[in-house]
């Protein structure tokens, strides 16, 4: 299948977010559709405003990554807001009218006019947990039990289940 890993370091790439990991966690194809979707909006209108919402180490960083990467392939000037200063700096920016795809991860007011999208970032389903588990170490035993064993301890967060994976496995 697709969605599995071929080794453990390409599985602990994908949990760690790391920006080159190549290949997206299983259940992170909702979240890359709808960063296609916002490049696709971005490529068309002038200014845009997205604001990666998810609970703490549900994956907003290696999201805001993937979209930030995806701006600058397709040639969308991107800046990313991380606290007052930049959201200052993003203000004046888009005052200036042109094209810019603002990652905000602050929460700085959007001017009025301005289109702003909810990247919306979920924690991970059992299902998703399964399968990754599954792609990390396809021989492991009573695989059903295991996955939710680890989907209750982590709650589906992938920066919880991440050092659980690699103690357990």
């Amino acid at each position: 299948s697709k969605n599995r890993f071929p080794n453990k370091k390409e599985l602990v790439q994908a949990l760690s977010h790391k920006k080159d990991s190549g290949v997206p966690l299983a259940g992170r194809q909702d979240i890359l559709n709808q960063i296609n979707h916002i490049l696709q909006e971005a490529s068309y209108l002038k200014q845009v405003i997205v604001q990666p919402i998810g609970v703490f180490g549900s994956g907003r960083g290696w999201a805001s990554s993937t979209l930030y990467n995806g701006a600058l392939r397709r040639n969308i000037p991107v800046f990313e807001v991380i606290d007052e200063l930049t959201a200052q700096t993003a203000q004046s920016r888009l005052q200036e009218k042109n094209a810019l795809l603002i990652i905000d991860r602050y929460g700085m007011s959007a001017p009025s006019g301005i289109c702003t999208f909810e990247l919306k970032i979920t924690p991970l389903r059992l299902a998703d947990i399964r399968r990754s588990v599954y792609a990390f170490a396809p021989k492991t035993t009573n695989l059903a039990k295991e996955s939710e064993r680890l989907h209750r301890l982590s709650g589906g967060i992938p920066a919880i289940l991440l050092p659980i994976l690699e103690k357990n496995t």
